[in-house]
C-alpha cells in the first residue's frame, strides 16, 4: 500500500467513524459568500468525496429557525419540488434546527447510505434517514433551479465566467 493511499484510508476512516471531522479532512470543492443587496448572509462550502458529502454553512446574520425552514420551503416550492415527504421532512427540522445567531455554522452531512446529518457548530444535532432528504435539500444550493446560479457554481467549483 502507498503512502497516498494509506493516507486517503486514514481519512475514509476517520471521516465514517467521526463524521464531524469530515470537512477538516476533506478539502472543499468550492466556497462561495452568498449576499443579498448590500446584507452578507452567509458563507458557504462543499465537500464531496466518492461515499460523503457535506454543505457547510457560516452565518453572518441572525435567523430564527421557523425563518430557516420558511425559507427552506420557498425554495423548494419555488423548485417545484415540494411534495408531502417536504412538509414531512420541515415537521422534523423544526425539532432538530437550533435559531442562529452570526457566527454559527450549520452543516449537512450525507452518508454512503444517503442518510442526513445536521451539525450545529460541529456537534451532531439530529439527523432524517430518508434517503431524498439530502439530494433535495442540496438542490438549494446545488441544483440547476438554483436561485443564486453564482454561489452554486462557486460551491461547485466552477470558473467564474
Amino acid at each position: 500500500m502507498s503512502i497516498g493511499q494509506a493516507e486517503e484510508n486514514a481519512k475514509t476512516l476517520t471521516t465514517d467513524t467521526h463524521p464531524e471531522k469530515f470537512w477538516q479532512f476533506v478539502q472543499p470543492t468550492g466556497r462561495a459568500q452568498l449576499k443579498v443587496l448590500f446584507w452578507q448572509v452567509y458563507d458557504a462550502w462543499y465537500y464531496q468525496t466518492n461515499s460523503q458529502q457535506a454543505l457547510r454553512l457560516r452565518y453572518l446574520r441572525d435567523f430564527s429557525k421557523n425563518e430557516l425552514i420558511k425559507e427552506t420551503l420557498q425554495q423548494w416550492k419555488r423548485m417545484e419540488l415540494y411534495t408531502d415527504s417536504h412538509q414531512k421532512w420541515l415537521d422534523q427540522l423544526v425539532y432538530i434546527w437550533p435559531d442562529i445567531s452570526a457566527g454559527d455554522e450549520l452543516t449537512l452531512l450525507i452518508d454512503a447510505q444517503a442518510s442526513s446529518y445536521f451539525f450545529y457548530n460541529n456537534q451532531l444535532i439530529g439527523s432524517i434517514s430518508a434517503q431524498n432528504f439530502g439530494q433535495d435539500f442540496l438542490m438549494i444550493w446545488l441544483g440547476e433551479e438554483a436561485e443564486y446560479p453564482d454561489v452554486r457554481d462557486q460551491l461547485l467549483g466552477h470558473k467564474s465566467k
